[in-house]
């Protein structure tokens, strides 16, 4: 207040020059803003335009560099935010991917399970009916030799009988032949 009451005095002058480089050292921008428009507004009310331009023209300077600096702050906060949304996207993806193939691994087990259920069954079915058969085998070949090994002894015992016709003896042949490939 006391400098802008005293614009025209030399030691208003120093106070704002003062309180500037204050402010630019201690590097507080709303304070060099601030300090700036007084100098402007300082050098206006002593009609000195050449000096009121100059700073006019450094207040743009830092207004611009405020600006540019508040806009790559917003802008490195909407990164920030882009970020954690981007890395929350890929999180709820990475969990739906997870349960999708969690539910096709449980699927596809479920599924080996059957498969091997049938594989199991079809087995069993197999190894019974091979036991069936060679139970049918054993009893039918014991079943087919005892009256084969009569069919064969009374055979041999004709053959050896030489007063059978020759006829007789050839249809006796074959009954031996036959018996024998039985």
């Amino acid at each position: 207040a006391e400098i802008l009451e005293a614009q025209e005095s030399d030691q208003a002058q120093t106070v704002l020059l003062e309180a500037y480089d204050l402010a630019t050292q201690a590097g507080v921008q709303e304070q060099e803003r601030a300090v700036l428009e007084r100098l402007v507004t300082y050098y206006e009310g002593i009609q000195d335009f050449e000096k009121a331009f100059t700073w006019q023209s450094r207040l743009l300077q830092a207004e611009r560099v405020f600006y540019d600096q508040r806009r790559t702050q917003q802008i490195e906060e909407l990164m920030a935010v882009h970020q954690v949304e981007q890395k929350a996207i890929e999180a709820e993806l990475y969990r739906v991917r997870t349960e999708e193939l969690s539910d096709l691994v449980a699927a596809r087990t479920e599924e080996l399970k059957a498969q091997r259920d049938q594989l199991r069954q079809a087995y069993d079915l197999a190894e019974a009916a091979s036991r069936a058969k060679s139970t049918f085998l054993a009893v039918t070949s014991h079943e087919l030799r005892t009256p084969l090994t009569s069919i064969i002894g009374y055979t041999e015992i004709l053959l050896e009988d030489a007063t059978l016709p020759p006829r007789y003896a050839t249809d006796l042949g074959h009954i031996l032949n036959a018996a024998h490939h039985l």
